[in-house]
Parts: structure tokens; sequence; C-alpha cells
């Protein structure tokens, strides 16, 4: 009865929360969200407050993933139980941890020009800011490779470039007392976590003893709300 009440409550606050911060630009990716036996597991990505939508891509188990009765997808995050593991589409607002610069590239008539970029392993998205000459579109006239733009065909312009930085801020929180599995933002796919400290303490209730460190995520139980400093490295 405690559990179904529980269930009810979290429910009522997951599809209650409303977004109310609007950015530019959106970036979608795919994460795992799984429950470990009959325990209910909550997954955010990131940010509560950055996220757009969710959308269910397919489960390695689908025996057990049953929409509305083993996992339920909410505004800002996904609640699961009883074994589930999905694969999940998330898109969300630009992330307002990234920093950036403008590179400028010119193209060289119609042989390809390259640009590098420094430092490659912390860029998270290049995009074109502003056509100086020529036609210039992504996948045919320019493209990002690894840490090097190339222009091709006449394409001259200025690109915005985002980075991301080695450590961030995450909040987490379990509502409820359900475990949040709270994953590290889009950006981070090929870096891992490699230390993690309680910046500030959200709940009344202590958070000492209540915080795991996974690879790409960080797990908090037992009512713990808390702003964690989170820093990465890349994975090897």
């Amino acid at each position: 009865m405690a559990k179904t009440i529980q269930w009810a409550l979290f429910c009522l606050w997951i599809f209650s929360y409303k977004d109310t911060q609007v950015q530019a630009g959106t970036k979608c990716y795919e994460e795992v969200c799984m429950s470990q036996g009959s325990e209910p597991m909550f997954c955010t990505f990131g940010n509560e407050l950055i996220i757009k939508n969710i959308n269910f891509v397919s489960s390695d188990t689908p025996q057990k993933c049953q929409q509305g009765t083993t996992y339920t997808v909410g505004e800002t995050g996904i609640w699961m139980t009883s074994g589930c593991r999905g694969l999940f589409r998330v898109c969300v607002e630009a992330d307002t941890n990234l920093s950036g610069t403008r590179v400028r590239c010119d193209g060289a008539g119609q042989e390809s020009r390259t640009c590098p970029l420094d430092p490659a392993e912390s860029i998270y998205d290049v995009s074109l800011a502003y056509t100086l000459g020529g036609i210039c579109t992504e996948g045919e006239t320019y493209n990002r490779i690894g840490s090097e733009i190339i222009v091709s065909g006449g394409c001259s312009g200025i690109f915005d470039v985002q980075f991301i930085p080695d450590c961030i801020q995450i909040t987490c929180s379990s509502h409820y007392n359900i475990t949040a599995h709270c994953a590290l933002p889009p950006g981070y796919s090929d870096r891992k976590i490699s230390s993690w400290a309680l910046n500030e303490q959200l709940s009344v209730t202590s958070c000492e003893g209540k915080v795991q460190q996974f690879i790409t995520a960080i797990l908090v139980t037992g009512g713990c709300k808390g702003i964690f400093n989170v820093c990465t490295t890349l994975q090897i």
C-alpha cells in the first residue's frame, strides 16, 4: 500500500512539472535507463530543466518494459521498475554549461580546405553562423570531422564552435525516496565521471552515504537532493 501511494505521488509530480525556461537550440541523443529488481528508478539527463522530450526507442527486455506499467515517460525524466531496461531518445535545450567561440574558415576556389579546432577533445558542436562566400551547406560544402572544419566548393564562413568543460554542476533529486539516476548531459558520450562532490544540499534529508558514482551518472537515494560538482575525463 505504501509503495502504491509513493508511486501515485511521484507520477503526480512528474506530470505536473512544467519547463519554464526557453533557450535556443536543441540536441538529441540516446540514453539507457534501467531498474534493478522491483525497486523503482528515476532517470534524468544532466539537468531536469533542459529536457524538451523523451521517446522510447527499444528494449533488450521487452517482456519487462510496458509503457504505463513498468515505465512512464514524463516531462523531466523516466520512472522505471520491475527490471525494465530501455533505450530512450532524449532531446534537450542548449546546455548552459557550454562555452564557445567563433572560427573563420575560408575556402580556396573549388578545392577543399581544412581549419583545425582546439581543444579537440572538448568540442560539443559546430554550426554555421554566417556565410561569407559561395554556398555553405552542411554535409556538402562544409563538414566537421573530429577536430577539423573542412570547407569545399568555394564555401567561406564564420562557424560557432561550442566546447564542454571538464567539470560541470548537476542537480540530482531522489523524490519521494525513489532512486534517481542522473546521467551526464549530451556531448559527454565519450567521457566518464572521474570525481564528484556535493556543492549544495537542497534537501532536509542528509545526502551522506546516499550518493554513488557510476561511469556516466551519479545515483542518489533516500530523499537526497543536491547540486553536485561532477568532473569528467575521456574514456579510454
